[in-house]
């Protein structure tokens, strides 16, 4: 419910930097938490980016928090890669399987 509540002051007060700083600080400080709701987050933080740490006069803090949302973005990403690979393998063809011969008339033209 709480998550909830997060999406709902970045929708709703997104456009003050102060509220902005600090829904972003939970994310990532409770990472694993939001995991599940990535995707509803996940555009925003990317949007937020130039926000926080472009501008010539924006804290260290808040570009370190651009830093870490990037990160965060990144190791969801990792994340998911990974469990995918576990739940879904991808058999690699067999050396000599009839891919690799289908191929080879391919290229010759028979």
């Amino acid at each position: 419910i709480w998550i909830r509540y997060a999406k709902k002051i970045l929708v709703e007060e997104g456009h003050s930097l102060p509220h902005l700083v600090h829904i972003w600080q939970l994310v990532v400080r409770h990472a694993s938490l939001f995991y599940s709701c990535r995707s509803q987050f996940v555009p925003q933080m990317v949007n937020s980016l130039s926000r926080l740490g472009l501008p010539q006069n924006s804290p260290q803090d808040n570009r370190k928090l651009s830093l870490d949302l990037a990160h965060l973005v990144v190791s969801w990403e990792k994340k998911r890669r990974q469990s995918s690979e576990v739940s879904s393998p991808v058999p690699c063809p067999a050396p000599g399987s009839g891919t690799e011969h289908k191929r080879q008339r391919e290229e010759v033209g028979v």
